[in-house]
């Protein structure tokens, strides 16, 4: 249950400190589920979604759904939910339009040409989670801004329990026009969009957030391939001073800690009453929540509810901590988000709550965790392009310059 801590608390690092690392035995474990794909290909790709995801494909062809198949996806959701998600792909394809970057030239006194092309990249891979939660915006945020930027050739992994894709997610992928959906997930599915096989031409760069599986299997094949970013578990951190009803603000705590038990969900508040008023609220409607095993285990490891003795100590400490998620739910939150430099997304006053970013609002929801917010940005249309420099000299210029 949500535990209540002073900022100056020697118990509180443990909950602001985000690094995040899998054990030696997973990273042991997926170097060799690399390997075996590096080696074997597509007989590795059947094996280990047969052995992980109970998959019960015999061969490759079985794995892959492209062409008429995957257009016929659309066939298999229900009018008004087909409707929601071409409405969806509409808004965040919208926000991310404004993202796209232009070339710029200029030329200095002694006539040398210089400047900067912006080009997409040529292939992306985009991993889609299918286990424990298996969501279409998860595929739509990675796609729309990779389809915005011009990336020509998008290929999905996206794991099969039992055989069963999700079909919103196979819907979404014939809406955004992929080129190829592979029911594979895990290392198993970075390693065949980093090295190929036979089946799963390698790409350019690897997008999308996974388990600790699949956040491993990125770090190692950096270099190889590129990638948007290494997650960790999700996160939440609000600010709040007593302003906005209790409820809510236990709501968008719980929002985020069912993603995962890993999941870190943290209230900063001025009001002693509040956190306690939090607190008990926690403790007697848990009850009535659907993952509430997962949300307590979240909130028990890594959640908290801290009092700070101002706001002022409070954007410190997120600032600090660097969230992927950063609500504000304090009166004048707009004047008091000026202050937050740190965060993945901010979410500013009562109406915004988290949930709108990860579903349709337009902003994506792929965002940097475990404190690297402080270095780090959304995914977005500039991590499917590539800048290449450009010089071209005049005689005279040459000269100059020699």
């Amino acid at each position: 249950m949500l535990r209540i801590y002073t900022a100056d608390s020697p118990r509180l690092a443990s909950r602001l400190n985000s690094d995040w690392r899998p054990a030696a035995q997973l990273r042991d474990k997926v170097t060799q589920i690399l390997e075996s794909v590096r080696e074997e290909g597509d007989r590795a790709l059947v094996r280990f979604s047969r052995e992980y995801d109970r998959h019960p494909a015999q061969q490759i062809d079985e794995l892959i759904v492209e062409g008429e198949d995957l257009a016929r996806a659309v066939d298999q959701v229900p009018a008004q939910q087909l409707a929601l998600l071409t409405t969806i792909i509409r808004r965040i394809e919208e926000f991310h339009a404004h993202q796209r970057e232009q070339d710029f030239f200029f030329s200095d006194p002694a006539g040398n040409r210089m400047g900067q092309r912006i080009r997409p990249i040529a292939s992306a891979g985009l991993y889609t989670p299918g286990g424990r939660a298996a969501y279409p915006s998860s595929l739509i945020m990675n796609a729309v801004p990779a389809r915005v930027a011009g990336v020509s050739e998008l290929r999905v992994c996206c794991p099969a329990p039992e055989g069963e894709v999700n079909p919103l997610v196979l819907a979404s992928a014939a809406l955004l026009k992929v080129d190829k959906f592979i029911m594979i997930g895990g290392a198993q599915a970075i390693g065949a969009l980093a090295f190929g096989t036979d089946s799963v031409a390698p790409v350019d760069k690897i997008v999308g957030p996974g388990n600790a599986w699949v956040a491993e299997a990125k770090r190692q094949v950096y270099g190889r391939v590129g990638l948007d970013m290494l997650a960790g578990p999700s996160e939440i951190l609000i600010i709040s001073d007593a302003s906005v009803a209790p409820e809510l603000v236990l709501a968008d705590l719980c929002a985020q800690a069912e993603h995962d038990p890993d999941a870190r969900a943290l209230l900063l508040t001025t009001s002693e009453d509040e956190a306690h008023a939090i607190q008990q609220l926690a403790a007697s409607e848990q009850a009535n929540w659907p993952r509430a095993a997962v949300i307590n285990k979240s909130f028990a490891n890594h959640g908290g509810i801290v009092l700070c003795q101002s706001l002022a100590q409070a954007v410190e400490l997120a600032n600090q901590v660097a969230p992927e998620h950063l609500e504000v739910l304090t009166q004048n939150a707009s004047e008091l988000a000026q202050g937050l430099n740190n965060a993945g997304a901010i979410f500013i006053g009562q109406y915004s709550c988290e949930s709108f970013g990860d579903y349709c609002a337009g902003p994506n929801h792929v965002l940097p965790t475990a404190g690297s917010a402080r270095f780090a940005s959304p995914l977005g249309v500039y991590d499917f392009v590539k800048r290449t420099s450009v010089l071209e000299c005049s005689r005279e210029g040459a000269s100059e310059l020699a």
